[in-house]
């Protein structure tokens, strides 16, 4: 918990649910049917740890030890847990902006944060996304989907009519995911991190 979560415990608030099926192989080539729930609310401040660490293990899906942008995401996740991350109810949880994580119970009871998603106001009619992370074992599970869509009503009910938001070149499967969406490249940028930089893909989408 961050320390200024602990300046700012509050209850859950009541919970959004959904049901995602998905097919896998088991040993003999035979396809299994799991059948998990995954559930979706606001952040609450006793949420920071796991969400801090599911923010940087995505973060680092893309920059692990050998990879020759390894330096910058070791900075840009430095700057994050210093930045927004660092206080996520001061940043997020107020009039126009929102953050949102999902969970699911584990066959053993144990309660997993497996999806972040936040978003942020610009104007009165745009909003931008951010920090939107899937837990690496549990991608596939249809888990951004449910997350954008109910960003989306989020937004809709909130008169919002334009959602932007940005990635690194080098996370394909990130911009994969948002074009199949819909969302449509805008632009290029240059993010610098100390001596490192990035290039980041910027884009929209009408809600």
């Amino acid at each position: 918990m961050s320390p200024t979560d602990n300046l700012m415990r509050t209850a859950i608030p009541e919970i959004e649910q959904s049901t995602v099926t998905t097919t896998k192989p088991c040993h003999d080539d035979a396809l299994v049917v799991k059948q998990t729930q995954f559930q979706i609310r606001e952040y609450v401040p006793d949420d920071y740890d796991d969400v801090a660490q599911l923010v940087s293990d995505g973060l680092m899906f893309y920059g692990g030890e050998g990879s020759p942008h390894h330096a910058y995401w070791v900075l840009f996740v430095q700057n994050s847990l210093t930045t927004d991350v660092a206080d996520i109810s001061g940043h997020y949880l107020r009039e126009g902006n929102t953050f949102f994580v999902v969970t699911t119970t584990t066959p053993s009871g144990e309660t997993v944060t497996v999806g972040t998603i936040g978003v942020e106001k610009i104007s009165d009619s745009v909003a931008e996304l951010r920090r939107v992370s899937v837990k690496d074992a549990y991608r596939r599970f249809g888990i951004g989907k449910f997350m954008m869509a109910r960003v989306s009503e989020w937004a809709k009910a909130r008169r919002y009519a334009t959602f932007v938001l940005s990635c690194a070149e080098v996370q394909t499967q990130a911009r994969r995911f948002y074009e199949s969406l819909g969302y449509a490249f805008t632009k290029t940028s240059v993010r610098h991190e100390g001596n490192e930089s990035m290039v980041l893909t910027h884009y929209e989408k009408s809600l």
